[in-house]
């Protein structure tokens, strides 16, 4: 699922979350977005 050049926009309020997990787990913001997504995706099939 590769989007190059796709501009997401999400509220402050989950940006804070997405940077809380992000350092939690170590990985770059664009990563851990990308693993929330894939788990949504995967929930709603």
């Amino acid at each position: 699922m590769k989007c190059r050049g796709t501009v997401v926009h999400i509220a402050p309020a989950l940006m804070k979350k997405l940077e809380e997990l992000s350092e939690m787990y170590g990985l770059s913001r664009q990563k851990t977005l990308e693993i929330i997504l894939k788990e949504e995706l995967n929930n709603v099939g």
